[in-house]
């Protein structure tokens, strides 16, 4: 094992997206009631909206990224951080922050848990 600082172990981290309607690909943008505390993402009721080429690709969810619950009303549930497991290409709201591990880096579900614990949280 070897103990880093949090910011030597991502290579990105990108506010979500605030649009709620637009021009451009429907595209399915993850809410906080889409995502639960586990990483299980809903099938249903999903929202879309069109976004242009480039905010499809500043927001595009890859397996593997990790989602902090930026805001919430629940004490319990900001601060948390998940990670994502797919489908890849879908879109995540302002009420999270992505942040992107290096591919040859840590395993993003021991990062989750880790920093979604007592102090690192």
């Amino acid at each position: 094992w070897v103990r880093a600082p949090f910011g030597s172990v991502w290579k990105a981290a990108q506010n979500g997206c605030g649009a709620r309607t637009g021009t451009g690909t429907s595209t399915v943008v993850l809410r906080l009631a889409d995502v639960d505390v586990e990483g299980r993402v809903a099938t249903s009721g999903l929202r879309e909206v069109g976004l242009s080429a480039d905010d499809r690709a500043k927001y595009a969810l890859s397996p593997g990224d990790l989602l902090v619950f930026r805001v919430n009303g629940s004490p319990q549930i900001a601060g948390r951080v998940i990670a994502y497991s797919g489908p890849a290409g879908f879109a995540f709201c302002d009420h999270f922050i992505r942040i992107r591990l290096p591919e040859d880096g840590a395993v993003p579900g021991f990062v989750a848990r880790a920093v979604s614990q007592g102090d690192a949280r």
